[in-house]
């Protein structure tokens, strides 16, 4: 039997709040694997671990610069869906929904920007949006494990204290 819980304004704050913080971090993360993983080199070109400890705060700043916006979207989508849940957990399918709609709009933006700027050398759309996807994904479901850890958490502290 599922365990019904009441609205709580704050545990959607603290779910957007983290989507906001620890997503383009997360995001970033994801790159660098993805980088590590399809790069035939290696990671940044086999140029060893003290270039990527020197490069890790301006893959941080870059990170915050272009996952801002969509961490805020996916996060916004996922503490209104656990504001109107009733369950202990932020729904996944939320999630995964917003992450696939900030992976698609951002995708025909880049691609129409692509297109207007050089016609006749545009990127095809659909590998700049499984690239975006991939990322979203990777991002979205470490926060969404993250904010079901502190929801869940902020539960069973009030299901002690009645």
């Amino acid at each position: 039997m599922k365990t019904r819980v009441a609205r709580s304004g704050w545990q959607a704050l603290a779910v957007f709040v983290i989507f906001l913080i620890a997503g383009p971090p997360i995001g970033a993360l994801t790159s660098l694997l993805m980088a590590a993983i399809f790069n035939p080199t290696g990671l940044f070109g086999g140029a060893g671990i003290e270039a990527v400890i020197q490069g890790t705060p301006f893959v941080m700043f870059f990170s915050y610069l272009f996952g801002g916006i969509q961490a805020a979207v996916v996060g916004m989508i996922a503490a209104v869906s656990r504001y109107y849940s009733h369950r202990q957990v932020v729904p996944l399918s939320a999630v995964l929904g917003g992450c696939l709609f900030v992976s698609f709009a951002l995708s025909v933006l880049v691609w129409a920007h692509d297109r207007t700027a050089h016609p006749k050398m545009s990127t095809p759309i659909f590998s700049v949006f499984w690239v975006m996807l991939l990322v979203n994904l990777g991002a979205g479901i470490g926060c969404w494990f993250l904010s079901n850890r502190l929801v869940r958490a902020t539960c069973a502290d009030a299901e002690r204290a009645a």
